[in-house]
């Protein structure tokens, strides 16, 4: 298993208990809404500095193997 497996879907999961937008998430981390889009498909791999800025977004910690630690 891939350390980033379902991180996606984990951060789109938080991301909707929390009632934001992917263009919100988006402005918030200075990138595209599309870029931000692959992410979450997991079409891209976010460095561990864009996972601990997408956690302080959304309020939550992350271990370092790139689990999302809720």
């Amino acid at each position: 298993m891939q350390p980033t497996q379902n991180i996606g879907y984990k951060i789109r999961k938080l991301r909707e208990i929390r009632n934001y937008t992917q263009e919100y998430m988006a402005e918030q981390l200075k990138i595209s809404q599309n870029a931000y889009s692959r992410i979450e498909r997991e079409e891209a791999n976010p460095s561990l500095t864009r996972i601990n800025e997408i956690c302080k977004i959304l309020d939550i910690g992350y271990r370092i193997n790139g689990a999302v630690d809720v």
